[in-house]
Parts: structure tokens; sequence; C-alpha cells
């Protein structure tokens, strides 16, 4: 049972309305009282003047009252409302602050990750280059004939050198080929949509 403002505001002022008409139809009373049923006396007697203010006492005291106690109650289910809907937006507030650190930390991971895999790229190009190399020096010993024999074995070396580097680099690839891996299941994870 939500209530907006306005409808709040025209019920407050309805209570307040219906508040002093019974104040105004109690003062009203005595002249209706004294003109109607006493004649048009005015009355002198003391007793009199209090019969008629036990009279509006009466009349006005559980009215006002009970004004007083619908009010209270409305109140406090307006507040409960009230902390119904802050809860809720609590809640909501906390799931929001859930993902906002969830995606900060994925943002860290990703960032350490990509640190890691650009050191990676750059070992790969380091290998790259260095076979590349290594390559050369085998043409330049070999030359134009390819079974001439290079001095004190000096070929057979290299290329065993070459071959470590591109064991080590199939290595730093695949490596590199898992850390684009996790990036994107991180990625993955953090652009999943969840229920807010």
């Amino acid at each position: 049972m939500d209530i907006s403002a306005k409808v709040l505001d025209r019920q407050v002022s309805r209570s307040i309305y219906f508040a002093v008409a019974l104040m105004a139809l109690s003062i009203a009373a005595y002249p209706l009282y004294f003109w109607v049923l006493e004649g048009g006396r005015r009355a002198d007697d003391p007793e009199v003047w209090g019969q008629f203010g036990d009279y509006v006492g009466g009349l006005l005291n559980p009215l006002i009252a009970f004004l007083a106690f619908y009010w209270l109650t409305r109140s406090v289910l307006l507040q409960r409302q009230e902390l119904v809907r802050v809860q809720e937006e609590l809640e909501k507030s906390v799931l929001s602050q859930e993902r906002q650190v969830r995606l900060s930390e994925g943002s860290a991971r990703i960032s350490a990750l990509g640190g890691v895999l650009v050191s990676v790229n750059q070992d790969v190009s380091a290998l790259r280059a260095e076979i590349h190399l290594l390559e050369a020096k085998i043409e330049q010993l070999v030359g134009a004939n390819p079974h001439a024999r290079p001095p004190m074995g000096i070929h057979v070396a290299l290329e065993r050198q070459v071959q470590q580097l591109r064991a080590s680099l199939k290595e730093l690839i695949a490596r590199r080929d898992g850390l684009v891996d996790r990036i994107d299941a991180e990625l993955s994870s953090l652009t999943a949509p969840t229920s807010i």
C-alpha cells in the first residue's frame, strides 16, 4: 500500500478540516443550545456554563483523540513503508557495490595478465630475432654450397642452438596463448549479466 505525497497531503488536509469543523460545530452549539432550548436567554449560572463546557469537551475530546490515534497509526504505517523502501535500496546498493568490487578485482587481474602478456610478447620477439640472427650466421658459414663443412663443427652447434631456441619459442607461444585465453575468460566473467 504505497501512498503518494499528494494523496497523503489531501488526507491530512481533510482531517484538519474535519477537526476544525467539529470545533466550529461545538462552538456553534452554544447559540443553538441557549437560543433554541433555553428560549434565547443567556445563562448567568456558572453551573450551566460548566455543563456546556463538559458537553463541548465530551464531544471534542474523543473525536480529537480518535484523529490523533488515526494519524499515529497512519504515521507508523508510512514509516514502515519507508523503512521497507530504504532496505530495498540498501540491498540494491550492496549488490551494486559487490559488483563494483568484482569488476575492480577482475580489471586488476586483467591488467596483471596484460603486463605478463606484454613481457612474454617481448620474449617471443627477442627469441625470433635471435633465431633469425643464428640462421643468418649459419647461412654465412655454409655459404653458397650447402654441402660444404664449416670449420670445427660450428655449423652443428649453431643448428642445435637454433633448435633449442625454437623449442623455447614454442613454449613461450603456448604460454602466450594460455594468457590470452585467461584474459578472455576474465573478460567474459566481467561482462556476464548479473541481476541487480
